[in-house]
């Protein structure tokens, strides 16, 4: 019996239905926590996307053009919704992080052709690198969405590759970014509002306090992780994302 698997495209589907979970929260639905808990799951599948769009891309350069077209296309509304201004220099939107990380990820692929000792020294400065330039450039997820991007990249060239994702994303989005669990907690008031009473609550009252404080936004909570055992790493549902059907038109649009 044949096993059903997701493949690329149903992977955007999924991505983008998730991501408008987290955006309705953002924007005309605020105080639905479960709705930014369930959208948090959308990066990652975004990151496990580019990729393997990187990975099977006729042309890294053109896919690279694109992807930075669409984010100067993107610019001003992100900024209009993101700072309340045209000009506002202090946060990127995603598809900039998506670009470093292919930058990242051409600089690796190029190493690695040329001598495997020089890929493998290379490894740690570019994650190092990768993670610097999102933090510095105020990417979204800042370096932390850059080192996920690489880390899915990295771990296709390791033996049982979904552990390593596995690990790779536990080390950045709970060691790193102290990520949330999913407690019913999650499904009332966004953890980060302020006490009822004390004041605005709802995402623009959390952003601002969080911005106020110098951190990023709290990023991808623990509960993500439960999309990967099994299925990032061409082992279980998403396997089908690995197979040689994979073409520019089919993964990297």
């Amino acid at each position: 019996m044949m096993q059903k698997r997701l493949n690329s495209l149903t992977l955007k589907f999924l991505a983008m239905a998730l991501m408008l979970c987290d955006h309705l929260w953002a924007t005309v639905i605020p105080g639905n926590g479960w709705l930014t808990a369930v959208g948090r799951l959308a990066f990652p599948i975004f990151a496990f996307q580019i990729a393997q769009g990187f990975v099977h891309t006729r042309s890294v350069k053109k896919y690279l053009g694109r992807l930075f077209l669409w984010a100067l296309i993107s610019k001003i509304p992100f900024n209009l919704m993101y700072g309340g201004a045209v000009f506002y220099p202090f946060h990127q939107n995603v598809l900039f992080t998506f670009c470093l990380a292919l930058l990242l990820l051409s600089l690796l692929d190029r190493a690695e052709k040329r001598s495997r000792i020089l890929f493998f020294l290379l490894v740690p400065v570019t994650f190092a690198a990768g993670y610097l330039l999102g933090m510095v450039t105020m990417v979204d997820y800042y370096g932390y969405g850059v080192l996920t991007v690489l880390v899915f990249w990295l771990a296709d060239r390791l033996p049982h590759p979904w552990i390593f994702q596995l690990a790779g994303l536990w080390v950045i989005n709970v060691g790193m970014m102290g990520g949330h669990d999913l407690l019913p907690g999650s499904f009332g008031p966004y953890p980060g509002d302020p006490p009822a009473g004390a004041g605005p609550s709802g995402p623009a009252a959390h952003l601002a306090l969080h911005r106020q404080a110098g951190e990023v936004f709290p990023g991808h909570p623990r509960r993500l992780l439960c999309l990967l055992p099994g299925t990032y790493g061409g082992f279980g549902p998403f396997a089908a994302a690995h197979g040689p059907g994979m073409t520019e038109n089919s993964q990297a649009g």
